[in-house]
């Protein structure tokens, strides 16, 4: 994970994560890992908190404002690892218009779609 990305409704950064991975890492693992064999992420992976950052122009028009979710960052270090592994494992053969995946943005957007949620 990137240093300097926005926080989630955790307000924990990477920075967090990176400097303590020692002591909470094995926790961590453990609760991501339960949640893959379950089918079913934490309460707090399933939820966001949705802002809306301007863009260029008359801000009175909502074409003019971008929408973001703020994840927490254990889901994104879920996301961001399941991303980089079925990257390996699906390489090229998956195409840009298949179903939940952005292949030159950020590998699966979708997590979604991995842990199979309906």
């Amino acid at each position: 994970m990137e240093n300097g990305q926005a926080s989630g409704i955790d307000c924990l950064l990477a920075e967090f994560y990176k400097a303590f991975w020692a002591v909470i890492g094995q926790e961590v693992l453990d609760v991501l890992r339960d949640s893959i064999r379950r089918g079913e992420l934490p309460l707090s992976c399933r939820r966001a908190v949705l802002t809306l950052l301007p863009k260029k122009g008359d801000l009175t028009h909502l074409k003019n404002w971008h929408p973001v979710s703020l994840l927490c960052t254990d889901c994104k270090l879920l996301s961001k690892a399941l991303a980089s592994r079925l990257t390996k494992g699906v390489g090229r053969r998956a195409t840009d218009t298949t179903g939940g995946l952005v292949w030159k943005k950020d590998g699966f957007k979708y997590l979604g779609v991995y842990l199979g949620k309906k």
